[in-house]
């Protein structure tokens, strides 16, 4: 019975995997790289991997002070150019691996820790059926935010294993997620901490968490190693912690940043943000499993609620009161997830005195439940992941470039009409073609230095500005929304 209590187990651990794992990894190469920091994430890597200085993230081969968050994620995303070569599996590989990652943390949390399993597969399935988690700037791009989230989830759900039993071990993984956290983005952690202390307050656990100098510990021993790294990146390129306190900390959540400027929004831009993308399809149900948490949950389900949802509201006030950007809200929707989940399963608890259906029933009725619950939303999260759609125009010119190398093998110098100033994707491209397949690509910004008889990709929406030039072309390629042509005059 044993064996066979195993083998159910693990046959349905690696259904669920399957299941979660096909939005994120499905198509994940398909798309060109992102705009902005996906791309600046990759070229960072790339020339880190040339270079072979693994310490200074730098753009154009000078010190990034632009992109100052640790370099983490970008020494993943060069093992996978090492492993994989230089395209976009390589660049989003790490995100997709940790957010898989967080979604069986999940599950093996709610049965390692909790012994309800219910939880665990609810929660996960909510999580990858949420736009904002399976999407752009998280789990399918080369972004920080799901190894962040990765991190943040560990070191909050291992803290509150530490609040309800004290054990040591629980600690040292709080202390050692708490410094990768660091690690992948710098001081976005700390968001949670005022959440983390406010729940120690109010549930009388804050004395003998002062007194637990194993907490300060792990505690410090995390803050000191990221200290050691941002010493040592300073003394090996000055500039870099000035540069850090503007991009990173107070200067940006203020919207006082010399490098990032963000439209202002109101109080409720994150609420809004949730409920039309992020969340969108799950945040309705959201108030009714926090009624029926706070009404029915006991023990350490009902201290596990009210942990997350302490931390949950008053990170939400600290973003709120700051700059505005979409992707901050991320750490919301696993810890959402959870509290749907525990919802859930007080729900399903109640019916445990309802007269025994034939077992038959009662090993239909399960999977026929969630089929029927979530067949809507995995469905279109499967659409959104397997769709061809663009919302920019600037990230089509890599597709164009593909297509030149495969029916025009034998041009090999030409260049891109580009008047932006800052097409990080372009510029990740240009140099992969440049420096590893012989190419020779420069990029023109002015119709003025347009050239006869010159090779030249183009956007269809520029077109008019070379008409206007009088710089005749005759069309040699059409391929999306871009030109392949050649210029005379």
């Amino acid at each position: 019975m044993f064996l066979l209590n195993q083998y159910k187990t693990v046959l349905w651990v690696t259904v669920l995997t399957v299941v979660i794992a096909i939005p994120l990894f499905l198509r994940l190469d398909v798309k060109s790289l992102r705009e902005w920091d996906e791309a600046r994430n990759a070229i960072n890597a790339y020339e880190m991997s040339v270079s072979g200085n693994y310490l200074v993230k730098t753009y154009n081969y000078q010190p990034d002070l632009w992109e100052t968050k640790p370099p983490l994620l970008v020494w993943l995303q060069c093992l996978g150019f090492k492993l994989l070569g230089y395209n976009e599996l390589a660049v989003r590989l790490p995100s997709a691996i940790a957010a898989l990652a967080l979604a069986l943390l999940i599950l093996y949390f709610s049965i390692k820790h909790l012994k309800l399993p219910v939880i665990g597969i609810v929660s996960l399935l909510i999580l990858v059926t949420s736009p904002g988690f399976v999407g752009d700037h998280c789990s399918r791009t080369g972004d920080h935010d799901a190894l962040l989230l990765m991190f943040e989830m560990i070191m909050l759900l291992y803290f509150f294993n530490y609040s309800e039993k004290g054990k040591k071990r629980h600690l040292i993984v709080f202390g050692i997620a708490f410094f990768f956290a660091m690690f992948t983005k710098s001081i976005a952690v700390f968001m949670l901490f005022p959440g983390i202390l406010l729940y120690l307050i109010l549930t009388l656990k804050i004395f003998n968490a002062i007194k637990d100098y194993k907490l300060w510990l792990s505690v410090l021993a995390a803050i000191a190693g990221i200290s050691i790294f941002y010493i040592v990146r300073e003394n090996a390129s000055p500039g870099y912690l000035k540069a850090v306190w503007n991009n990173e900390l107070f200067p940006r959540y203020f919207n006082t940043a010399e490098n990032y400027s963000y439209e202002k929004a109101g109080f409720w831009y994150y609420l809004h943000a949730l409920k039309d993308n992020q969340y969108s399809y799950w945040l309705i149900i959201l108030p009714f499993a926090w009624l029926i948490n706070f009404s029915f949950c006991k023990d350490v389900l009902k201290r596990l609620n009210f942990f997350l949802t302490t931390i949950a509201v008053l990170f939400f006030i600290i973003i709120s009161l700051g700059t505005s950007n979409m992707q901050y809200d991320l750490i919301l929707i696993p810890i959402f997830s959870v509290i749907t989940g525990i919802a859930v399963h007080q729900v399903s608890s109640m019916f445990r005195f309802v007269p025994q259906v034939p077992y038959l029933w009662r090993l239909l009725l399960k999977p026929v439940l969630i089929i029927a619950v979530f067949y809507l939303p995995y469905s279109l999260i499967i659409s959104k992941v397997i769709s061809r759609g663009e919302s920019s125009r600037e990230v089509q010119y890599a597709y164009v470039m593909k297509a030149v190398e495969k029916q025009f093998p034998n041009i090999k110098t030409w260049d891109v009409f580009d008047p932006s100033a800052s097409n990080y994707p372009l510029v990740f491209y240009k140099k992969i073609y440049n420096d590893t397949k012989g190419y020779k690509i420069g990029t023109i910004k002015n119709t003025a230095d347009i050239k006869s008889n010159q090779f030249l990709l183009i956007l269809n929406e520029k077109l008019p500005k070379l008409d206007s030039a009088g710089i005749a072309h005759y069309e040699a390629m059409r391929l999306q929304d871009c030109l392949f042509v050649k210029t005379m005059r």
